[in-house]
C-alpha cells in the first residue's frame, strides 16, 4: 500500500506502509538469532525502498528496529524506557507508519503510532507519535507528539542526529 501526500510550501510528501499482523512476516535470516538469543519476538514489516523495519516485541513492550544506509537503530530505548508516558508502552493504535520524504525525493524520517496503558487507569490507553530521523547524520529519534501536524512538523525539520543531545 503507497498513499502519497504534500504539504505546504516544503514540498515534503508522505508514503504509508502496513504493519498489521497480516503485512509482517518472519525474520529468517540470522538476525533473527539475535532477537531470538534476547528473548525478542521480531517481524518484518513493509518499508520504503532501501530500509528495512522491524517490529519488536518483549514479554511487556513493542518497538521498530530500522535498517537503512548501512546502520542498525533501535526504537527500544525511546519507547519503552526514556519516554514514559504509560505502563507496557507498545506500537498501536494505526495500521501503518508513515515515511517522510524531502523535496529530493530521499526518505527523511519515519512516524508510528505507540499506545500505553494509562498509570492509576488500567482500563485507559493513551497514545503519542513517534518521530525518526532517517539521513546522512544517522538515524535518531527527533522526539514524540501528540497530533499527526506537529509530528510532521518535528521530522519535516532539517535537524539531523549530531544534534542530539
Amino acid at each position: 500500500m503507497w498513499l502519497l501526500t504534500t504539504t505546504g510550501s516544503h514540498a515534503a510528501s508522505s508514503r504509508y506502509t502496513p504493519i498489521g499482523t497480516a503485512d509482517c512476516h518472519t525474520v529468517a535470516d540470522p538476525l533473527a538469532m539475535a532477537y531470538a538469543s534476547r528473548d525478542l519476538g521480531v517481524r518484518e514489516c513493509p518499508a520504503v525502498p532501501g530500509v528495512r523495519l522491524f517490529l519488536v516485541s518483549s514479554d511487556a513492550n513493542s518497538w521498530f528496529d530500522i535498517l537503512h544506509d548501512g546502520l542498525h537503530w533501535s526504537a527500544e530505548q525511546a519507547v519503552a524506557y526514556n519516554q514514559p508516558f504509560g505502563h507496557f508502552p507498545n506500537v498501536g493504535g494505526a495500521d501503518a507508519v508513515e515515511w517522510r520524504f524531502g523535496a529530493d525525493g530521499a526518505v527523511t524520517a519515519l512516524i508510528f503510532r505507540i499506545v500505553a496503558q494509562v498509570p492509576d487507569e488500567p482500563d485507559r490507553l493513551r497514545s503519542r507519535l513517534v518521530a525518526v530521523r532517517l539521513g546522512a547524520s544517522g538515524i535518531c529519534l527527533l522526539g514524540t507528539a501528540t497530533s499527526n501536524d506537529a509530528a510532521r512538523a518535528m521530522a519535516d525539520t532539517s535537524r539531523g542526529c549530531d544534534a542530539q543531545p
